[in-house]
């Protein structure tokens, strides 16, 4: 069975870190450039935050809370470090303990699923709701790959070869169509079917309709330049 795959809108979020690892540092730096707000959770000061994670320490981007007893207050911490607007109930779970701690991400996994808490488990795929992707960013232009748990180096390979294939303008280029629709949009004044600009509303039953060579409508010229 396929995964849904989905751009998430983060901003203003808090999202929980518990534990620390280095695959724990992309998933901070994601995180801030996603506009959402970051907390880890360890038992011990980590000794090893390369300087980008440092100066988000720093610039107060990355709260640590030292808890040597965070297995207990799992609970407390799930639903009271969040939003005021969600009840102080936190957005989304990244949890990476080592596998000798096997009970304790059981523990959190199953909170997070009664809580209706995206929960992402480092290296254990059953105790995840959702995955991080192998991902590209150009200015507006994002691409996300993954294998569904197959190999995060395999996805990260098939990344390089589609990314290799783009144009090196492609944020530009999404720039400048997304202005041009929204040109024609305004200048057209014309009703779009509901959900037709979203992005995986490829082709529907009207793609194909017939558009006259001669004697267009205006409402013909407008169809015509949408689809272009």
């Amino acid at each position: 069975m396929i995964n849904l795959l989905t751009s998430n809108i983060t901003t203003g979020e808090t999202h929980l870190l518990i534990g620390y690892s280095a695959v724990s540092n992309t998933r901070i730096v994601s995180i801030i450039e996603s506009g959402a707000n970051p907390i880890l959770i360890t038992d011990s000061q980590p000794q090893n935050f390369p300087p980008n994670i440092m100066q988000y320490v720093t610039d107060n981007k990355l709260p640590v809370l030292i808890d040597k007893d965070f297995p207990t207050k799992i609970p407390h911490y799930l639903t009271t470090l969040g939003r005021a607007e969600v009840d102080s109930i936190v957005d989304r779970v990244y949890v990476s303990l080592p596998s000798s701690q096997l009970a304790l991400k059981q523990e959190i996994y199953q909170r997070c699923r009664k809580l209706r808490i995206p929960v992402n488990t480092t290296d254990s795929p059953d105790l995840c709701t959702f995955t991080m992707l192998s991902t590209y960013t150009s200015g507006d232009f994002q691409l996300g790959v993954t294998t569904n748990g197959k190999g995060c180096k395999l996805a990260s390979r098939i990344k390089r070869e589609l990314v290799n294939s783009l144009p090196s303008d492609i944020d530009a280029i999404c720039k400048q169509v997304g202005e041009l629709r929204r040109q024609i949009q305004m200048e057209d004044k014309a009703e779009s079917e509901h959900g037709e600009h979203e992005d995986d509303a490829i082709n529907n039953h009207k793609f194909n309709s017939f558009v006259p060579e001669f004697n267009k409508t205006q409402e013909d010229l407008k169809l015509q330049r949408a689809r272009w």
